[in-house]
């Protein structure tokens, strides 16, 4: 049998949980190596490419998640990329939402296809065709507009489409990364996009990308993973990053072309 390596986070995952479980945590790996998603080609990334990463397990506290977030900056910086900002998310929210709405199957299924596609119209039709109280109608009709480069206005917009503890609970986490990164001098770099749904099942929290004007396609991605570390033995807090190599080296062809 042949077997494509997918993702390098889940290795490190099971590594911990099967082999380091009884040494002192937290503890902090890197990598790098080529891996393999099926999906349409695109610039700057193949069906085979390559990361480089870090992994962080067994810290919880946003203090974790907020290192991470400025080695990822760091490295960028380091290979030649002063400009990366991050865009922040927090899948604790999205997953607030989805509770409170108690939707059947097909319902719950058209809401995420819309805001995974990012569509306007698509999140229209979904509310003229789906039967909600008040408060949820507003907190569904307020998702476009929890994206942006104001930090401070848009979490205060989004604490006031909250349902339950969930939400506020997400952003009450993501007040503490952004008090954590001011820490690292990286809180002007934020932006903040509550409506990004990350394609990889396993992330539970905070999530991010780190963008660059010089490309049009996220530079590194990662977030925090509490229960994957569980699904292979001793469960553990996570939090990670991968940067892909073949968009960096792309987007530093471009450094000499203003931005």
């Amino acid at each position: 049998a042949l077997a494509l390596r997918a993702d390098m986070t889940i290795p490190v995952a099971r590594l911990v949980a099967t082999r380091l479980h009884d040494l002192p945590m937290p503890q902090r790996f890197c990598y790098a190596g080529s891996v393999f998603r099926y999906a349409d080609t695109q610039a700057g990334m193949q069906r085979e490419f390559w990361q480089a990463g870090v992994e962080l397990i067994g810290a919880s506290e946003a203090a974790a998640d907020a290192e991470v977030l400025a080695a990822t900056v760091r490295a960028l910086e380091a290979a030649g990329l002063p400009d990366v900002r991050l865009a922040l998310g927090h899948l604790g929210y999205f997953h607030g939402l989805i509770a409170a709405l108690e939707l059947p199957q097909s319902a719950r299924a058209a809401l995420l296809e819309a805001v995974d596609r990012n569509s306007e119209g698509a999140l229209t039709d979904f509310l003229q065709q789906t039967d909600l109280p008040d408060g949820a109608r507003a907190a569904v009709a307020g998702l476009p507009h929890l994206s942006g480069d104001k930090p401070a206005l848009l979490m205060e917009r989004a604490a006031g489409l909250c349902l339950n503890d969930a939400m506020r609970k997400s952003l009450d986490n993501l007040h503490a990364i952004l008090r954590a990164l001011r820490g690292h001098g990286l809180d002007e770099r934020v932006i903040i996009d509550l409506t990004e749904i990350h394609n990889l099942g396993y992330y539970t929290g905070m999530t991010f990308e780190a963008l660059s004007p010089r490309l049009g396609f996220a530079l590194a991605s990662g977030g925090r993973y509490d229960h994957l570390v569980g699904t292979f033995g001793a469960p553990q807090p996570a939090v990670g990053a991968a940067l892909i190599l073949d968009r960096l080296l792309l987007a530093l062809r471009t450094t000499d072309t203003p931005p």
